[in-house]
């Protein structure tokens, strides 16, 4: 895992350094196929709260998947556990979802509904955003025996 270290308008202090170095390699305790991990530490300054901290954190994973995070507090040590943990959740988040994908079935096993895509909550497509063949859990081409009497 290559690992780059930026810092915009703040300057990074040797203690620091050896944290960020210390901290970010955990990650590949939840990912293997990590290529490259970016940190960036910026300052920017409101009105409000005066001089924030901002941290982002970007993996870059072998197969091109990119996850980002960024965190902002007062202190850079915090920032950093911050975007440590957000990234963390979105690991979670991204393995569920590669790896729910990958249902391993044996050849000649018929699908199961969740397979087909349908009756998933009415929508039919099995997503949010509507489309789709309206409802239906079967494949373009098969009957439908509930709806074998009625013409479309």
């Amino acid at each position: 895992m290559e690992m780059q270290l930026r810092t915009k308008n703040y300057r990074m202090t040797p203690n620091l350094r050896a944290y960020v170095e210390k901290k970010v390699p955990r990650l590949t305790r939840y990912l293997d196929d990590i290529a490259e991990t970016r940190v960036e530490f910026s300052q920017s300054t409101t009105r409000s709260r005066g001089p924030q901290i901002i941290a982002q954190l970007t993996v870059t994973l072998t197969n091109g998947v990119i996850l980002r995070a960024e965190e902002r507090s007062g202190d850079p040590y915090t920032s950093l556990d911050a975007v440590l943990d957000t990234m963390e959740r979105q690991v979670a988040r991204f393995k569920e979802r590669y790896y729910q994908g990958r249902i391993h079935r044996r050849v000649g096993q018929p699908l199961s509904l969740s397979e087909r895509g349908g009756c998933r909550g009415g929508s039919g497509a099995g997503g949010r955003r509507g489309g789709g063949r309206g409802g239906t859990p079967y494949r373009q081409g098969q009957a439908n025996p509930d709806q074998a009497d009625v013409q479309r």
